[in-house]
C-alpha cells in the first residue's frame, strides 16, 4: 500500500504489484482507485483479458479513455495532439475516426508497433501536461507481443506527470519462459526500468 501511495505523489513512477492468481491483486487496485487515493491524478485503468480480442491489449482501452480525458480538460490540445499522435491511436481506437474532431483532421493508421507505441506515450504526455496521470493495468501476464512492445516502449519514456501501476499474476512455470511478457519482465529488470 505504501509504494501504490508513493507512486500516487510520484516517488516512484513505476510499481509493480506481484502474487500468485487469486491473492487479491485486481482487488487491491479497484480498492485503490475507489479510495481515492491519487489525489488529483487522472486514473486510467485498464486490464489485458486472458484471450485479448485484439492486438495491444490493453492499450485501445487507455487510448481511448485518455483521448476523453484531454478532450475534456484541454479540447484545442487534444485537436493539436491529434495531428501528432493520431496514426497510432486510429489503429488501438479506429471508432476514434468518426468522431469530429478526428474527421477534420483526418489522420492515417498506422500499425507499426514502434509508431503505435511512441504516439501513444505521446498522447499520455500530452495528458500529463494538462493533469498527473496515472495508468493502472492489470492481469499483464495475458499480454501478446504488440502490448509488450507498446509497454516497454512506455516504460522507457516515462516522465513527468506520467506514473504506472501495474498488476500481474507470479507465473514463472518453464512453459510460459517464451510468454511475451516474460520477456519483457526480463528486459524491463535488466535496464531496470522497475
Amino acid at each position: 500500500m505504501q509504494s501504490a501511495r508513493e507512486a500516487a505523489a510520484g516517488h516512484p513512477r513505476v510499481v509493480v504489484l506481484r502474487a500468485d492468481p487469486g491473492m487479491g491483486r485486481s482487488r487491491l487496485l479497484a480498492d485503490l482507485r475507489a479510495g481515492h487515493l491519487y489525489g488529483a491524478y487522472e486514473v486510467i485503468p485498464a486490464e489485458v483479458p486472458p484471450e485479448p480480442d485484439r492486438a495491444g491489449a490493453p492499450f485501445g482501452t487507455v487510448a481511448e479513455r485518455a483521448v476523453f480525458v484531454l478532450g475534456r480538460r484541454d479540447g484545442k490540445r487534444l485537436v493539436e495532439g491529434i495531428r501528432r499522435w493520431g496514426p497510432g491511436i486510429l489503429w488501438l481506437c479506429p471508432d476514434l475516426g468518426a468522431q469530429e474532431a478526428w474527421k477534420a483532421v483526418r489522420p492515417r493508421p498506422t500499425s507499426d508497433p514502434r509508431q503505435v507505441a511512441e504516439d501513444l506515450s505521446g498522447l499520455l504526455r500530452d495528458l500529463a501536461s494538462v493533469a498527473p496521470v496515472l495508468c493502472t493495468l492489470d492481469d499483464l501476464q495475458n499480454l501478446d507481443e504488440t502490448g509488450a512492445a507498446i509497454l516497454l516502449h512506455l516504460l522507457r519514456a516515462l516522465g513527468g506527470n506520467l506514473r504506472l501501476l501495474l498488476a500481474m499474476a507470479a507465473d514463472q512455470r518453464p512453459e510460459r519462459s517464451a510468454h511475451p511478457f516474460l520477456r519483457l519482465a526480463q528486459e524491463a529488470e535488466r535496464a531496470r526500468l522497475w
